[in-house]
């Protein structure tokens, strides 16, 4: 259930960091030293802290600490439960504790993946509906904010997405941290050197949604298949009720096998 993603050297450009993620889709890169150990990770919000152009930064000077890295061996359920509760959505995985070599990235989606081709997990999930899952009242924004103000909430909130609605609360579009690599504003600072476009202009649209009714198999599939990991639900005039995401499904989860405390 791992993918072997490009990885990247403390002393390569930051740049090279980003224009993976933005080519490639990637939410995580691990960075590996000269002998193949992963010393630290690079996620989508260090990158955005830095023009998409023009930067000296290097890799080492964006990186974090591994905060948990998967093992062949481990549990998949011990697994699941530490990524919950650190909230992070990606680990990278090793065969060797004393040595932490670079074999690729687990991410729950491979988790999803599992669910849709084992039947035994799938029928833990076939009768379960979003609004049994899904977050509501969500935050969402309209589309003449600047990307500026998108940016604080995103790095406030740690959310990697927003819905985007009109004055009547119908869900036009999503914009996500993916829409924001393709800018060359910096988002650098609390205030921002310039209040950067308008989200309008780089939104994702029309906006993938749900219906409170649907199944989470349903949800499931459309994630796996579309690389997404937040999505809208709305009513039938199509009006923003909630939001449900992977760390939603895996809760549901973890509470179905027996994880009461989460």
């Amino acid at each position: 259930m791992i993918r072997k993603i490009p990885s990247v050297s403390p002393y390569d450009l930051a740049t090279k960091a980003r224009s993976l993620m933005r080519d490639l889709g990637l939410r995580i890169i691990v960075v590996i030293d000269d002998e193949n150990r992963i010393v630290g990770v690079v996620w989508r919000e260090n990158v955005l802290s830095i023009s998409s152009t023009r930067s000296n930064l290097y890799v080492k000077d964006l990186m974090e600490d591994v905060l948990l890295i998967g093992y062949l061996n481990d549990d998949l359920l011990y697994i699941l439960r530490e990524m919950f509760m650190r909230d992070i959505w990606y680990i990278p995985v090793s065969d060797d504790r004393s040595r932490r070599s670079y074999l690729g990235v687990f991410g729950f989606e491979n988790f999803f993946e599992k669910i849709l081709k084992e039947q035994e997990l799938y029928d833990i999930f076939k009768d379960l509906k979003v609004e049994e899952v899904m977050s509501r009242e969500p935050k969402a924004f309209q589309p003449n904010i600047s990307v500026t103000t998108l940016w604080r909430n995103m790095l406030k909130d740690r959310y990697a997405a927003y819905p985007v609605v009109n004055d009547k609360g119908v869900v036009i579009g999503i914009i996500s941290q993916h829409d924001l690599l393709g800018i060359s504003t910096a988002f650098q600072s609390e205030s921002g050197p310039r209040r950067g476009p308008k989200i309008s202009s780089v939104m994702t649209r029309p906006a993938i949604t749900v219906k409170r009714n649907d199944n989470i198999t349903n949800v499931i599939k459309i994630m796996v298949e579309k690389n997404i990991g937040r999505i809208p639900v709305v009513d039938d005039s199509n009006v923003l009720i909630g939001i449900i995401d992977r760390s939603d499904i895996i809760r549901s989860f973890l509470k179905k096998m027996g994880e009461t405390y989460v």
